[in-house]
């Protein structure tokens, strides 16, 4: 930061130029500008910007908010309400806020059911298009790395069937049962008419998402209408992996 610069030079001469540039990339091109919604902090070890937070959303994408969970069934994101905690008392949001789901949790791009939307007869044959994972292992001299080729089949967003098709026979094939852990807890929101909206669960599942474009998710703009008369829309926020992780029940 400067302070206390010195005034810029005058004069036409080759010295005086070559000075003014000099001093116009100390002095001007050290300055930092007016941010369109965003607060600039100068201070003696630099400069900062931070976004201005306004009507519950962000104007930059660069901040995380925290989330109560109000729905975790659906294929690829789940949907929220804003919450605040002022240390005594929790505040609701009255609006759904729908957040894309870690990639790892979502269902469309693993469920062998969209993998071979095309020819849904492969599943279960060697022809199947599997989701291919590459396994790690070391013996104590070697190390090695092999493909193994896995078949999702989802009974809901946090439950399927996960089936190794390594073998070439799939009489062969060996399968898992998994879940999602931590289990979701859904808040189970109170919303009398005129008053305060209250949360009946006991420490409902809370999400931390922030701002992500292009995540080729969406959702319907009015799930009241008929599924023929909606349109879809982007969603825009992407939850924050906490933990979760597929883990095998039986």
């Amino acid at each position: 930061m400067m302070a206390g610069a010195p005034r810029r030079p005058t004069g036409s001469s080759a010295q005086a130029r070559f000075v003014q540039w000099v001093w116009d990339s100390l002095v001007l091109h050290g300055r930092s500008g007016r941010t369109t919604k965003s607060k600039v902090s100068r201070t003696s070890t630099g400069v900062f910007s931070e976004p201005i937070e306004s009507g519950g959303s962000l104007s930059s994408g660069s901040r995380v908010k925290q989330y109560v969970l109000t729905d975790a069934t659906n294929l690829d994101y789940f949907i929220c309400r804003t919450l605040s905690d002022s240390g005594e008392t929790f505040t609701f949001g009255s609006t759904d806020i729908y957040i894309a789901k870690p990639f790892h949790l979502r269902q469309t791009p693993f469920d062998r059911d969209f993998l071979n939307v095309l020819n849904l007869g492969n599943i279960g044959t060697v022809d199947e298009i599997t989701y291919d994972v590459y396994v790690e292992s070391w013996d104590g001299v070697t190390f090695d790395e092999v493909r193994m080729p896995m078949s999702f089949e989802y009974k809901s967003p946090t439950f399927r069937i996960a089936t190794n098709a390594t073998d070439a026979d799939p009489d062969n094939w060996t399968t898992q049962n998994q879940t999602i852990i931590p289990r979701f807890v859904p808040a189970l929101l109170d919303e009398p008419e005129g008053g305060d909206i209250t949360d009946n669960a006991i420490s409902p599942t809370i999400i931390y998402a922030a701002q992500c474009s292009g995540l080729g998710i969406t959702r319907p703009d009015d799930p009241d209408l008929p599924e023929e008369e909606q349109t879809q829309v982007a969603v825009t926020l992407l939850a924050l992996s906490d933990g979760w992780a597929w883990a095998k029940t039986s």
